[in-house]
């Protein structure tokens, strides 16, 4: 049983202030409260005993998986506004949310123009910098976290990226969740290729990059 001491309370029928000593309060009456603080200090023992075992090798583990984490929320920040200003300068709108009444205004020729001269930029992007012309998404991550320890094709990452970026901003139809954990992917696998991290911390380093991007980009 815990107690909640209140010295004083005011009564407004009789306009005087009684004093009310030592109140119960009943844990049961907050089993979500009581949950979540179990939950906390589980999570703290865990933590110590990891600590414990393993030593400053975790704790710059978690720091470094921190970073990556951070990087990989302003890179899909920065994705997202890098549509947005392209979307602003080809269609020249000052309101990207608005850009679907605006384009009632634009003569038909522009709409169709700037979609295809879109494809056609992100087409010879991916033909120059990617040895198969193809675009990296959420499969080629799943698959370098199987069977390439955590990594992924960084210059075919970035190539996939930068095409994505200029498709999504010139009206094309296509994803933005996608090019955005490959870029998370590709900055954990650049990391992971500077400390020549073995396959289980690279396989970690790169959940915590993708999360983080997916976080940032809902």
């Amino acid at each position: 049983m815990a107690y909640c001491r209140t010295p004083r309370l005011w009564c407004p029928r009789t306009e005087q202030v009684r004093d009310i000593g030592l109140t119960a309060v009943s844990p049961k009456r907050y089993p979500f409260m009581k949950d979540q603080l179990d939950k906390v200090i589980a999570a703290c023992r865990s933590g110590w005993r990891v600590l414990r075992r393993q030593g400053s090798g975790q704790i710059t583990f978690w720091f470094i998986a921190l970073a990556i984490g951070i990087a990989a929320g302003f890179a899909a920040l920065g994705f997202r506004l890098g549509i947005s200003v392209l979307q602003e300068r080809l269609y020249g709108v000052e309101d990207v949310r608005m850009l679907h009444s605006f384009a009632e205004g634009i003569p038909w020729y522009w709409i169709l123009l700037i979609p295809a001269v879109g494809g056609l930029a992100a087409g010879l992007i991916l033909h120059w910098f990617t040895p198969d012309a193809h675009v990296r998404s959420v499969a080629d991550v799943i698959e370098g976290a199987a069977l390439a320890d955590g990594r992924v094709e960084q210059k075919a990452g970035l190539a996939s990226a930068m095409a994505s970026l200029v498709t999504l901003g010139s009206g094309g139809s296509s994803g933005r969740e996608g090019p955005v954990v490959h870029m998370a992917a590709v900055i954990s696998s650049r990391v992971s290729d500077w400390i020549k991290a073995d396959s289980i911390t690279g396989r970690g380093l790169l959940g915590c990059a993708v999360a983080a991007a997916v976080s940032a980009s809902f």
